[in-house]
């Protein structure tokens, strides 16, 4: 039988869950969910994207992303455009909006991963970080083998 205190899916699955529950609690009032602030943040810095680029930075199925995508054009804080490159491809662009907004979402995720560090202890972060990154580089290996 397994000891679930040494169970590394249960222990990431539990913490996990903490960690996204404190980032919803931040971004409640900007009507926005982690997820959503992972993707509009990332189109912030990458200004634009395909929704496969997307799919592939986050590690989501295309029906995952396109419903993600949906609710952010939805609330008016992106748009889909033609790719000038492909024009088979629609590029996802932050609107005026997804830009105000993404200043708001910004000052949450930082009060959110500053309670999390409260949480882990200052002297942990960069050690987790470490540890969490190696594990996610392994996987990415792996896929790419």
């Amino acid at each position: 039988m397994i000891d679930y205190n040494e169970c590394f899916n249960f222990i990431f699955s539990r913490a996990q869950k903490t960690v996204l529950q404190v980032f919803r609690e931040e971004l409640k009032d900007l009507d926005i969910t982690p997820v959503q602030y992972g993707v509009l943040g990332y189109l912030t810095q990458a200004d634009g994207a395909t929704a496969k680029e997307l799919g592939d930075q986050f590690g989501l199925e295309a029906s995952t992303v396109t419903g993600i995508l949906d609710r952010l054009e939805k609330k008016s804080l992106v748009e889909r455009r033609q790719d000038e490159q492909d024009r088979r491809a629609h590029k996802i662009v932050v609107t005026e909006e997804g830009w105000t907004l993404s200043e708001e979402m910004f000052k949450s995720a930082v009060r959110a991963n500053n309670r999390v560090k409260e949480i882990v202890g200052k002297e942990n972060v960069k050690y987790l970080i470490e540890l969490l990154t190696k594990i996610v580089d392994s996987t990415d290996e792996q896929a790419n083998s």
